[in-house]
Parts: C-alpha cells; structure tokens; sequence
C-alpha cells in the first residue's frame, strides 16, 4: 500500500494505492478535514498512521493470521456487489456499531476464533454491552442477526479454506427467562 497527499479544493487528501483481495489494484482517497497553512505538512505526518487504519484492505496473503475484526471488514467488502443496497448498509451499521469494535478489542486472529469467544460476545451483548450506553442488552432478535452475520462471516472462511470448521454453528442464544 502506498500514500500520497494530494488537495482537491481547499482540503488535503490522502489518496492509498492497494492491492484489495481479488488482485486488483485500487485506489482511496481519506479526507484528512486539513486546509490553510502548514495542512500538507500535517496530512504527510499522518499517511502511516491512515495506511494503518486501512491496511485492511489490502490483499493478504495469509488471511489465517488477520485479526477477526479486520476479516469481517473483509467479509463486508465482499459483499458489497452481491446485496441489495440497504442490504449492504444494514451490515455496515451491524459491522461498526457492533461486531467490529468488540472484536477489536480481543484482538483474536480468525483462526483463534472459538465458540466460547462468541458465546461471550452473545452475553455480554444480552447483559449490557449496548453502543447507545442506555441500560439492558440487546434484544435476542437483534443478538440473533449479529450472530447469523458472524456465521456467515466464517462461512466464507471454511469456503475459502481459512479456517476448517465454522466455530459458530454451535453457538446458542439463551432463551428468555
């Protein structure tokens, strides 16, 4: 991956050169918000730091070790040209809101993923663990989307060889009490 700074108007950008997971090459552009004096000094300091941040992006070749989360923003790209629209922005909220800053957090590789890891994800989830911080947990509907995406998430990962066995098929959502 590379970057380069370049300004569109009055605001400084960073355009990333890629290589995404089907070979292609791609490119980025990531507003850096800077304009005025002394902005394109401050958007070249930030270039590793966005390159980071999206490195995500690029081809891997071992997705073994990439972390869970970076393999569901992944699974989310690919599946940008095979469903619907809102289907596809349903999943962006579900991914960002959800799934991915949990899962940052553990730091676990998609290999590492087990199904005690997602049965906790699940309870935290019921017992708490909201974005919004209002008190309570999830609706089991909403927890039973979040885990139905997971499991698809590691579909992929069996189809494509990643993993040999889907973790989460034997996970399950405690009935209400």
């Amino acid at each position: 991956m590379t970057g380069c700074v370049f300004q569109r108007g009055d605001i400084y950008y960073i355009r990333l050169k890629y290589q995404d997971f089907t070979g292609k090459l791609k490119e980025k552009w990531v507003s850096t918000g800077l304009k005025g004096r002394g902005a394109k000094r401050q958007a070249q300091q930030m270039i590793d730091q966005i390159m980071k941040d999206y490195a995500y992006l690029e081809r891997n070749e071992d997705k073994r070790s990439m972390l869970f989360s970076d393999y569901m923003k992944h699974w989310q790209i690919q599946q940008k040209d095979h469903v619907e629209l809102s289907t596809y922005e349903g999943y962006i909220t579900y991914f960002d809101r959800h799934l991915i800053p949990y899962f940052e957090k553990k730091k676990l590789t998609v290999q590492q993923i087990k199904p005690y890891e997602i049965q906790q994800f699940i309870e935290y989830k019921l017992h708490g663990g909201r974005c919004d911080n209002k008190p309570g947990g999830l609706s089991r509907d909403m927890i039973s989307k979040l885990v139905s995406l997971i499991r698809h998430v590691l579909d992929y990962a069996v189809m494509v060889g990643d993993i040999d066995v889907n973790p989460a098929v034997r996970v399950r959502i405690p009935p209400n009490r």
